[in-house]
């Protein structure tokens, strides 16, 4: 308020409502911002889940090099010893299909576990999205109840000095 002599003043009255509206924020700040980092950390604990799997999906695939690499030294073992043609021949179309046979089963396994996965990941982002939608929705929530009750209560200050 403008006095008389020039010089403006905040009744306390006033003061000390302006004073807890801004206490009130703050806290309903806080309350988003941990909210916030609740979320985060949640889905940083998901991403390390993720890439645990990756490291397995990739330890798989080392695995089927490596039992891949063992069945080709096999083959070439096997062509070694043969004693004619139709043995070569014989070593050399087994191989094909186990290999084929491998292939097929390493690659529908990596698609199941991939696809496992991203659907896993994408259904805990989504829990986790909303629960700090609905925590973030509180908190404002409360800090407008709060801004509208301090104001409200500067407006019944304001009117009670007139």
């Amino acid at each position: 308020m403008i006095k008389p002599d020039g010089k403006f003043q905040v009744p306390d009255d006033m003061r000390n409502l302006l004073e807890q509206g801004v206490t009130q924020a703050r806290e309903g700040f806080g309350k988003v911002m941990s909210a916030a980092g609740e979320a985060v950390s949640a889905l940083e604990q998901k991403s390390d889940t993720a890439q645990e799997k990756a490291a397995e999906l990739r330890r798989k695939s080392i695995s089927f090099t490596e039992s891949s690499m063992a069945a080709a030294f096999d083959l070439a073992q096997k062509l070694v010893s043969a004693k004619s043609l139709d043995e070569v021949m014989k070593h050399q179309s087994e191989y094909m299909a186990k290999q084929f046979a491998s292939v097929r089963d390493h690659v529908q396994e990596a698609g199941a576990d991939i696809q496992q996965q991203a659907k896993a990941a994408a259904e805990n982002f989504a829990a986790e999205a909303a629960k700090m939608q609905a925590k973030a929705k509180d908190a404002l929530a409360e800090g407008a109840a709060t801004a509208r009750k301090a104001a409200a209560a500067v407006d019944s200050v304001t009117k009670g000095k007139k």
